[in-house]
């Protein structure tokens, strides 16, 4: 759904970077549903998988994302904390008032 102005917000408390070296020995929030949905649709084959016999489980598929990912954090000494849900965001006050 996103939060509507989040760019800005987060500009004016936070430095822009787009090296990963620069989060080393940090520990990293996750958005774990961007990750889940990257990993079921980041494989090509992945319309396939449901078809095909014997079938490959979807959690084998989310398993190898999150394996890959995780490494690229490891080799970058960065832990990541995982967020599955939380309490609403005082940013979506009004977006959530008007639904």
């Amino acid at each position: 759904m996103g939060v509507k102005n989040l760019s800005k917000e987060l500009r004016s408390s936070s430095k822009l970077t787009t090296r990963l070296s620069d989060f080393n020995g940090k520990i990293v929030g996750v958005d774990t549903s961007i990750w889940l949905n990257k990993a079921i649709f980041s494989s090509p084959e992945i319309g396939t998988l449901f078809h095909q016999l014997p079938q490959v489980s979807l959690a084998h598929q989310i398993s190898i994302y999150f394996d890959r990912l995780l490494a690229v954090f490891d080799a970058n000494s960065i832990k990541p904390l995982f967020v599955l849900d939380g309490a609403r965001n005082p940013l979506k006050a009004a977006t959530n008032e008007r639904r």
